[in-house]
C-alpha cells in the first residue's frame, strides 16, 4: 500500500467531508433559527430522510461493491472489460432510479402514514407535499453517486469531492434568500438546484476523461450478477439507515418537536463520523479491494487494528468534547430565533447518548468494510437485520420508560452489540485478528483522554468564575474553542509521551512521508 498516495487521497476526501459537515451543519442551524423545534421542522426531517436514505444506500453500495468489482476486473483482465461492465450496470441502474423516483412521487401520501404515524392531518399534508417535491432528487442523486464511483475507480477524487458540496451550498443560499417567500420549501428548492448542478459537473468530467457510461441494455446478465452481490449490501446499508427512520417513527408518537430534537442532535454526532470514517472508506476501500483481489489476506489482517486505532484516536477526543460541552454546543449553534432554551436542554441530553454511540458505530463500519471488500455482503446484511429488529424492540421499551432519551439510549445498545457480532463474524472469516495492538491503543487513548478531561475541568472550574460572556456568541465561541484547543493539545502531548502509533502515523502523513 503506497502510504503517500493514500495520504493524498485521504486529505482530498477529508477536506471534502469537513466542508460537507460544516455546510450541512450551517444548513441545519439556519433551519433551527427559522423554525425551531416545531411540527414544520418535524415534517421536513421526515421528508428529507427518504432521498438521503436512498442516496446513502446508493453511495455506500457503489463505493463498497461496484468500485472494488471494477478494480478487480481491471487488475485481472483489462481496462476495456471494466468499462464495458460499467456500461451494462449503469444502463439498468439508470432505469431503476427512474422507477424509484416515480414510485416515491405516486405513493408519497401513504408513505407519510408509515413514516410518521403520530403526525396531525396538517403536518401529514405538508410532509406529502415535500416528499413529492423531493422525488426527482432520488434520480439525480443516484446518478451523481454512480458517476462519483466511476471516478473513485480510477483514483480521481478531487472533482467528486468538490462537486459534493454544491447541494448544501445551494440549499443554504435558498434559505437565506427564499425562506420568507417559500417557507420550508425553500430548502427543498435549493437542494434540488444543487444536486442538478453537481450532476452536470460530474457528467462533463466523465465526458472529458472519455469514461462516460453508455447504455448497453443487452447486459442484463452482468447487472443481475452484480445485483446478486450488491443486493445484500443494498439491504444491509438500507437496514442500517432504516434505524434512523425507526427512531423518527417512534419520536413522531411523542408529540410535535420530538423528531426535530433527535435530528438536531444526530446531525452533530454524524459530523465527526462523516469526516473520519467516510473519508477513509472512500479512499482505502479501493486499496483493500486490490489486496483482496491479489490474495494478500495478511495485509488486510494487519490493516484492521491500525484502522480501529486510528478511528478511535481521531474520534475519542471529539466524543469527549461533545459530551462535556453538550449544552453549550447546542446553545451556541441552535439557540436563536425560534429555537428555545427548553429545546436546548432536551437536545443536549440526547446529544450525550448519541455521542457515546459514535465510537461503536465507527468500529462497526470498519468491520463491515472488510466484509464488502472481500465480496461478502451477506454477513453485514444479517447483522444489520438483527440490529434493526433489536432497535425496534429497544426503542419501544426504552421510549415508554425514558421518553425521547430512551430512543437515544437504544442507539448505544444497538451499536455496541452490532460491533461485537461483526468482530466475531470477521474473525471466523479471515482467521485470527491481532487484538493486542488495539488494546494498547485504547489504553493510551483512554489515558490521554483522562488528562484531557482533567485539563478541561480545571480550565472551566477556574476561569468560568471570572470570565462570563453571557449571551455574547463570539465570546462563548472563543471560550469553548480555547478550552477545547488547550485540552486537545494536552491529549496530543500525552499521546506523544506514550508513543502512540496513531500519533506517529498522523505526523508522518502531515510531513508527506
Amino acid at each position: 500500500m503506497n502510504s503517500q498516495k493514500i495520504a493524498k487521497a485521504v486529505a482530498i476526501n477529508l477536506s471534502s467531508r469537513i466542508g460537507l459537515g460544516v455546510l450541512g451543519l450551517l444548513q441545519v442551524v439556519l433551519i433551527a433559527k427559522a423554525f425551531g423545534v416545531s411540527a414544520i421542522t418535524d415534517s421536513y426531517m421526515i421528508a428529507i430522510w427518504i432521498p438521503l436514505f436512498i442516496w446513502g444506500i446508493g453511495d455506500s453500495v457503489l463505493t463498497y461493491s461496484l468500485v472494488p468489482y471494477l478494480i478487480t476486473l481491471y487488475v485481472k483482465n483489462d481496462k476495456q472489460t471494466a468499462k464495458e461492465a460499467a456500461n451494462q450496470i449503469f444502463s439498468w441502474f439508470f432505469l431503476l432510479l427512474m422507477l424509484f423516483a416515480s414510485l416515491m412521487y405516486l405513493i408519497s401520501p401513504y408513505l407519510v402514514y408509515i413514516l410518521a404515524p403520530g403526525f396531525s392531518k396538517e403536518v401529514r399534508i405538508l410532509t406529502h407535499s415535500l416528499l413529492q417535491l423531493l422525488s426527482p432528487a432520488i434520480f439525480f442523486g443516484g446518478l451523481t453517486a454512480f458517476f462519483s464511483a466511476l471516478l473513485y475507480t480510477i483514483k480521481r477524487f478531487s472533482i467528486p469531492a468538490i462537486a459534493a458540496l454544491l447541494p448544501d451550498v445551494c440549499a443554504i443560499s435558498f434559505i437565506l434568500f427564499g425562506i420568507e417567500k417559500w417557507g420550508i420549501k425553500a430548502v427543498v428548492f435549493g437542494f434540488l438546484t444543487g444536486v442538478s448542478i453537481q450532476l452536470i459537473v460530474l457528467l462533463l468530467t466523465l465526458v472529458k476523461l472519455d469514461i462516460l457510461p453508455k447504455f448497453r441494455w443487452s447486459g442484463i446478465a452482468e447487472f443481475a450478477s452484480r445485483a446478486k452481490l450488491m443486493g445484500p449490501r443494498l439491504g444491509g446499508v438500507g437496514l442500517n439507515r432504516a434505524i434512523i427512520g425507526v427512531d423518527r417513527f417512534f419520536a413522531s408518537i411523542l408529540g410535535a418537536g420530538s423528531v426535530s430534537i433527535l435530528a438536531y442532535s444526530y446531525r452533530l454526532t454524524q459530523l465527526p463520523v462523516m469526516i473520519v470514517v467516510s473519508a477513509f472508506g472512500k479512499t482505502l476501500m479501493p486499496t483493500i479491494a486490490k489486496e483482496v483481489a491479489q490474495g494478500n489476506i495478511n495485509a488486510v489482517r494487519k490493516f484492521i487494528p491500525h484502522a480501529i486505532g486510528f478511528a478511535l484516536f481521531c474520534l475519542t477526543p471529539i466524543v469527549f468534547l461533545l459530551i462535556y460541552f453538550s449544552e453549550p454546543i447546542i446553545r451556541i449553534l441552535y439557540q436563536r430565533g425560534a429555537f428555545t432554551a427548553e429545546a436546548t436542554s432536551l437536545a443536549a441530553q440526547v446529544l450525550v447518548f448519541y455521542s457515546i454511540a459514535i465510537l461503536f458505530q465507527s468500529v462497526g463500519v470498519i468491520f463491515s468494510g472488510i466484509f464488502y471488500a472481500s465480496g461478502d455482503t451477506w454477513t453485514p446484511f444479517k447483522v444489520t437485520s438483527l440490529s434493526l429488529l433489536l432497535n425496534v424492540v429497544l426503542d419501544f421499551i426504552l421510549m415508554n420508560i425514558f421518553g425521547i432519551f430512551g430512543i437515544a439510549m437504544a442507539t448505544i445498545c444497538v451499536a455496541f452489540i452490532s460491533m461485537i457480532v461483526l468482530y466475531h463474524k470477521l474473525k471466523s472469516k479471515i482467521g485470527r485478528i491481532e487484538i493486542s495492538p488495539v488494546f494498547k491503543s485504547v489504553i493510551k487513548i483512554a489515558v490521554a483522554t483522562g488528562f484531557m478531561g482533567l485539563t478541561t475541568w480545571g480550565l472551566t472550574a477556574t476561569f468560568t468564575k471570572y470570565i462570563s460572556y453571557g449571551n455574547i456568541l463570539i465570546g462563548q465561541l472563543i471560550e469553548i474553542g480555547t478550552y477545547s484547543l488547550i485540552s486537545w493539545t494536552v491529549f496530543l502531548i500525552v499521546c506523544w509521551f506514550l508513543r502512540s502509533e496513531e500519533y506517529v502515523i498522523i505526523k508522518m502523513m502531515l510531513k508527506g512521508k
